[in-house]
């Protein structure tokens, strides 16, 4: 079912709550669905503008979503790039895995808080007639120190083309943007995702683009309800099974800011 139009909304008084009205279109469109780099949904947040044209600065979408989401990383360099998808071939159960090349934006917003309010926007650059998709990654939960997995809230929900126009409309700003091109793989609940991240050399333009980097991102995701402990030993037991190939690991939000 495709997603409601995200339409600019004139505004006649209050505030608009963006993320509410975004995760409806979600809910009626999406169904709460996973993108390619594979994440759920969290709850609704705030981010708004007021009748007198004063920007409300955003709160980021409540962490009490009942499901999570669950990644951990590694990469591989280009030259045993066939080598790793001949071994997720044989441990996955689709043995031709799809391919995207997608169109990622990320956009912030500065307000009072610490640490800016972020989203990113991804389109489909080789499906047409895709929705665009809008995510929010939430904070890094506190848990045990020996999971296996990075942790926490998201949303990712379908739009329609002009989501870029309505971030802009409701105060962001692009940070940057990158292409990226790759392959999924899916074992039961766990996606892999072999990628390459593209340097978008002109602004705006897609088809003008270099590689960032010698080497493929992997990434090994699950989406399921809170408290299931036993992803993560999954999760664990898969990615023994890829070495010495490729590491994957927790990634330490720390080393990203």
């Amino acid at each position: 079912m495709e997603a409601p139009p995200v339409t600019m909304m004139p505004v006649t008084g209050g505030t608009i709550n963006m993320m509410e009205y975004l995760l409806q279109g979600g809910r009626r469109g999406s169904g709460g669905g996973a993108g390619v780099r594979g994440h759920g949904r969290a709850g609704p947040g705030r981010c708004g503008l007021r009748a007198e044209g004063q920007r409300e600065p955003p709160a980021r979408p409540a962490e009490n979503s009942d499901e999570r989401g669950s990644v951990s990383a590694g990469s591989v360099l280009d030259q045993s790039l066939e080598s790793l998808l001949h071994r997720l071939r044989g441990l996955c159960d689709n043995m031709e895995p799809e391919t995207f090349v997608d169109h990622e934006m990320v956009f912030l917003l500065k307000g009072q808080q610490a640490s800016p309010f972020v989203l990113r926007a991804r389109r489909s650059m080789d499906k047409a007639g895709t929705p665009w998709h809008l995510r929010y990654l939430g904070q890094p939960e506190i848990g045990d120190k020996n999971r296996h997995a990075l942790v926490r809230n998201c949303v990712d929900i379908a739009t329609s083309d002009n989501l870029t126009d309505f971030l802009v409309e409701m105060g962001f700003r692009m940070d940057h943007e990158f292409v990226a091109k790759g392959h999924v793989f899916r074992k039961g609940i766990m996606k892999i995702v072999v990628y390459k991240i593209f340097r978008i050399l002109m602004p705006g333009n897609t088809e003008s683009i270099e590689p960032l980097s010698l080497s493929y991102l992997v990434e090994l995701n699950v989406v399921a309800p809170a408290g299931q402990d036993v992803v993560s030993d999954d999760m664990r037991n898969f990615a023994e099974q890829l070495k010495p190939l490729v590491h994957l690991e927790k990634i330490d939000p720390k080393r990203l800011m």
